[in-house]
């Protein structure tokens, strides 16, 4: 990839720029220096033999504008020139060559960022934000750029002030006043220029976090898109799950979520829900739901599976394993013990239904002792021996 940085000294108005290139390119404008690379004017992905693009640009007011041109070089012959055009004519002049009216700084290399120092071990966490620079690329050719650009604008600084006292005593004419003022702008805006570029070369962390491992060493040469570690904000882990829609009633943020991971058996960690998605897939009729959980300790890292159990209108009940139910036509029977051990036969209406368990709704009462085996056995009436003693289900 090859970069070219111009700044132009543009008049008030519509301006119109061109691109040729062979291969993909992106020029790019600011507005004002402070913002380096504000508005893309044109983009081309991918190679398309040599071709022609252009580009208006409206100016609301006089001054220095930055631009910059990247274009790809993947086979090292690629071309790719910058110009402008005039709006009436059409007559096409390259920036910078003699006689195209737009004075400018313009620079052209290729972009090679080779790592120079790299983040801190794995494991470190990351605070404050603005002290964790994960990766430092090489900067020596920046840096001497910035000195030189610095002494570039401290003598047009000089320039412009005893221009400047000159004018205001009459003696120096407006033109050159006008023509040191400028360049002081343009002198400016490339230190901004280089400070921003060397800014770049410092990858810093975008929150606090955990590191992961690194995969760049000292020397590597980075592309864009390569990986240079991994970091995780795990003080509060996000869980994301989908739930059928015949739940989505009882689905509101707040509700309680308690998870269970496999690497800590009989740990229970609990959550709220922080957000239901306004959409339900149309293939799972399922809608996806956010939890964030308190991770405090980090015990809980990105990508473990978690089980979980959702909550939603929590309410005691009565519970009675199935295989005590004696269904007769559409009523349920069940067989109770009085004190005396003599069977009872009772009808119960049932509700809700669990593996193993069925909810009952009427007919029982907390610490009614219910026949589970054996009851069709039993004729009414009938005193029976207690072989065995099973405790309630757990809630």
């Amino acid at each position: 990839m090859v970069e070219m940085r111009a700044y132009l000294s543009l008049k008030a108005g519509a301006h119109r720029f061109g691109v040729t290139s062979d291969e993909g390119f992106r020029l790019s404008v600011s507005r004002s220096t402070g913002d380096l690379f504000g508005q893309v004017l044109g983009q081309v992905n991918g190679g398309r033999g040599v071709a022609e693009t252009l580009m208006d640009f409206v100016v609301a007011k006089d001054g220095v504008y930055p631009f910059r041109l990247l274009w790809w070089d993947g086979i090292g012959n690629s071309s790719c020139e910058l110009y402008s055009v005039d709006m009436e004519t059409g007559v096409r002049s390259l920036i910078n060559a003699p006689g195209s009216g737009y004075p400018a700084y313009q620079s052209a290399r290729t972009v090679r960022p080779f790592v120079s120092r790299t983040l801190p071990a794995a494991g470190t966490i990351l605070v404050p934000l603005t002290e964790a620079i994960l990766v430092e690329l090489e900067s020596n050719e920046e840096s001497a750029q910035l000195a030189q650009a610095r002494a570039s604008r401290a003598d047009a600084q000089i320039r412009f002030d005893r221009v400047s006292d000159l004018a205001k005593m009459g003696t120096e004419s407006q033109s050159r006043y006008d023509e040191v003022r400028t360049a002081l702008d343009a002198a400016n805006a490339r230190v901004e220029e280089i400070e921003a570029r060397l800014s770049d070369l410092r990858i810093r962390a975008p929150f606090s976090g955990v590191l992961g491992l690194r995969e760049v060493s000292p020397g590597t040469l980075l592309k864009p898109g390569d990986r240079i570690t991994t970091l995780d904000d795990v003080d509060r882990i996000k869980l994301d799950f989908s739930v059928p829609e015949t739940f989505l009633s009882m689905l509101t943020p707040g509700l309680e979520v308690k998870t269970q991971v496999a690497a800590y058996p009989g740990r229970e960690f609990t959550g709220r829900v922080a957000a239901v998605d306004s959409r339900v897939d149309p293939d799972t009729r399922a809608v996806r739901v956010r939890a964030e959980i308190d991770n405090p300790d980090h015990a809980i890292r990105p990508g473990m599976l978690l089980s979980l159990a959702l909550r939603g209108n929590p309410e005691r009940a009565l519970a009675l394993a199935e295989q005590a139910l004696m269904p007769s036509g559409s009523s349920q029977f069940v067989v109770v013990l009085d004190a005396g051990d003599k069977a009872n036969r009772i009808e119960v209406k049932i509700g809700r239904r669990v593996p193993g368990f069925v909810e009952i709704r009427s007919g029982l009462k907390p610490g009614d002792r219910v026949v589970i085996d054996g009851a069709t056995l039993i004729p009414p009436g009938g005193v029976v021996k207690i072989l065995r003693v099973e405790g309630p289900p757990k809630a």
